[in-house]
Order: structure tokens, then sequence, then C-alpha cells
């Protein structure tokens, strides 16, 4: 209790309140109370309820009151400017805290998701590689059985009594075998017809027979060489041999 607030009353309230303040408890039996400050119980009676006037104390029971003016001086204390600066502080330090906490999740759960996503697109990208690689594979297949198919037509084809090549066409499928790569016959390149010929002319390269049918064709036709191939016929087809 304030000085200023003690002036205003008497002796007796004020012995009143110096042992209350004095006590440990602050919970003053009135009897006491009455013994202590030499008074009659009417009196302390008069002195509890100027007490209880100004709010310092409380009745506890009939008999006992209690000392609530350190509780009035803590709860304004706590609302004094500089306090109430101090909880907003607080406040706002807390809020900022759980702001940042919850931004920090946010950011973990979109890191999460993001590489979740990733790793999704990673897998479906993979699934169509191996389905393309696999499409490829029997792509593969299918060209080297092509390539196989290709070259037996063209072995029996060259087997043929009928068959005629262009100097051309032999001289492609000699380089191509010279650099060990896989000849590329086209539709073109065999013919088993004598229309699909070219006529013979000088300035056309003459067709003469594979080596494979010339040595048959020496004995019957000694100028179908290819040293005299300009004195040949436009095709010379191999003679079938004799039963």
């Amino acid at each position: 209790m304030t000085f200023k607030k003690k002036t205003k009353l008497n002796m007796g309230p004020q012995n009143m309140i110096s042992s209350i303040e004095e006590d440990e408890t602050s919970d003053i039996d009135l009897k006491q109370a009455a013994i202590f400050l030499n008074v009659q119980k009417r009196r302390i009676y008069d002195i509890i309820n100027v007490l209880e006037g100004i709010h310092l104390i409380e009745k506890v029971s009939k008999n006992h009151v209690r000392w609530i003016g350190d509780h009035r001086k803590e709860e304004e204390r706590k609302n004094t400017p500089k306090m109430i600066a101090n909880r907003k502080k607080k406040w706002q330090a807390r809020q900022q805290q759980q702001m940042k906490k919850h931004h920090q999740q946010q950011q973990q759960q979109q890191q999460q998701q993001q590489q979740k996503r990733e790793k999704q697109m990673q897998h479906d990208k993979l699934l169509q590689l191996q389905k393309a690689n696999r499409e490829l594979e029997l792509e593969h297949g299918k060209l080297i059985q092509l390539e196989k198919n290709i070259k037996n037509c063209a072995a029996h084809t060259l087997q043929h009594p009928h068959c005629h090549l262009l100097k051309n066409d032999l001289d492609l499928f000699l380089n191509d075998l010279h650099q060990q790569r896989s000849p590329a016959i086209s539709d073109s390149s065999i013919s088993c017809s004598s229309a699909q010929q070219q006529p013979f002319s000088p300035s056309n390269n003459s067709l003469f027979l594979p080596p494979l049918l010339q040595q048959n064709d020496d004995d019957d036709h000694p100028h179908s060489t290819l040293n005299n191939h300009h004195h040949s016929p436009a095709f010379i087809p191999k003679q079938p041999q004799p039963q």
C-alpha cells in the first residue's frame, strides 16, 4: 500500500495493514488482530469494512480475512504499458515462430511432392524407353530376316539360266562386298526379263555375264568377255547344260 493512501487512514487501519503485511500467510484471524491491536472486536470489524471497501482485503470466513492488496498490485503491474508491450512482443515472436514452422512444413511437403512427381516421371520415361527398345529389337529382327531373304533370293536369282546383270549393278555389288558392307539390293538391281534391260548402245554400259557364267560360255561366245563388251549383244543368256 502506498504512503499516500496510508496517510488518509487513521491509526487503526494503518496498524491493521502493518500487521497483515508482516504476516507471512496474509490470512488474519480477527480475534487475534483485536488482541494484537488492543482494540475491541467491534472496532476490528469497522477497520475490516474500511479495508474491504478499498479492496485491500477480502473475507475468507466470519472471523478470517485475507490480504489482496499485493494481488491488486500484481495485476496493476501486469497492465502497465511496458508489460503490455512485452506481452505483445512475446505474442508476435510466437506468431512468427509458428508461421516460420508452418512455412518450413509447407516447403518440405512441396519438396516431397516434387520428388514424388520426378520419380513418377522417370518411371514413366523408363517404361516408354523399354517399350521403344522392345519395338526396335523386333524391327531389328525383322530387318535381319529380310536381309537374309534378300540374299537368298539374290543367290537363287543369280543361278537362274535367264538371269542378266547390268555392269553398273555388278560394280556396285562388288564394291559393297569389297567394303564389307551389306549389299543394298533394290527392286531394280535384279531383273529376270529382257524387257526391263536398257537397249544396247556404245554410250551405255554394255551387258555382260557374271564370272560364274563366263566360264561356261567362253567356248561358244568368244567375244562375250569384259574386254570385248562393246561387241557383245545386248544380253547373253546362259546356255542350259546338255543332259
